[in-house]
């Protein structure tokens, strides 16, 4: 029987592996075994369908951002024992909604005002009502 073995860490971080074994029993192993111990307890890649992670400087140093989506795979009891709540579609609905029109509709209005005012093109008779508001 064939066994599938994870692509392990490169060399520095089997080494560091490695050293975390206690010396009477790392003796008695192969590199072999040492590399399929590795693999073993390596981190699991999630199976995410988005995984979107970024690495970025700003002023105060390093930061890391992660997006991760997929289908949910824990039971309610186990959500509500880790303290997660549970978000019903409605409010999601909503949320996703008014962050739509707040950085999407409403710059895109805006943008496309200016162009319209820019190429003096008048839709209506007279000053527009938005462009005291808009322009001062």
């Amino acid at each position: 029987m064939l066994t599938k073995i994870r692509t392990i860490p490169p060399k520095s971080s089997l080494q560091g592996f490695a050293t975390r074994i206690p010396e009477d029993i790392r003796a008695h192993l192969t590199r072999d075994e040492i590399n399929r111990l590795a693999a073993a307890f390596a981190p699991a890649g999630g199976n995410h369908g988005i995984a979107l992670k970024a690495s970025f400087h700003w002023i105060t140093g390093r930061y890391f951002l992660a997006l991760l989506a997929g289908p949910e795979r824990r039971s309610e009891q186990r959500l509500r024992a880790e303290g997660h709540v549970i978000v019903p579609v409605g409010i999601s609905v909503f949320v996703f909604l008014a962050l739509l029109v707040c950085y999407g509709i409403v710059p895109l209005a805006f943008v496309l005002y200016l162009v319209k005012s820019a190429l003096r093109i008048n839709i209506m008779d007279g000053p527009s009502p938005l462009h005291a508001w808009m322009c001062g």
